[in-house]
């Protein structure tokens, strides 16, 4: 673990600075847990999805019936924490370099942002 970190439980997360989801909000139970945290930013990462069409979605080189439970493009991310009080200040498919994936050509394949809280 890198030095300064440490691992808490996601009901312990307060006044920290910046709270990182990497490939794990689209497995939680209630996503709106997220309200509880008191921290400045947060950083989510998650699998990007296009929904091009019911064939496509069922075909979705990332869904996982029962474990991804949500299933998110720019719009619904940003939509979504914004009603959990965050703006978003970054987006990017950066994670496309080293994740790579053929069967999402030409498509982006992990969204990334950074959410700023609203208050700050």
């Amino acid at each position: 673990m890198p030095e300064n970190a440490k691992k808490i439980e996601f009901s312990d997360i307060s006044n920290v600075e910046v709270t990182c989801f990497f490939d794990s909000l689209e497995h939680f139970d209630d996503i709106y847990h997220i309200k509880k945290i008191k921290t400045d930013y947060i950083f989510i990462s998650v699998p990007h999805c296009h929904n091009l069409s019911d064939e496509w979605f069922l075909d979705w080189y990332h869904r996982r019936e029962n474990e991804h439970l949500y299933h998110f493009n720019k719009e619904s991310l940003c939509n979504f924490m914004d009603e959990c009080g965050y703006e978003c200040v970054y987006s990017s498919n950066f994670e496309d370099i080293v994740r790579f994936n053929p069967k999402m050509h030409p498509l982006t394949n992990i969204l990334s942002c950074i959410f700023k809280r609203k208050d700050l």
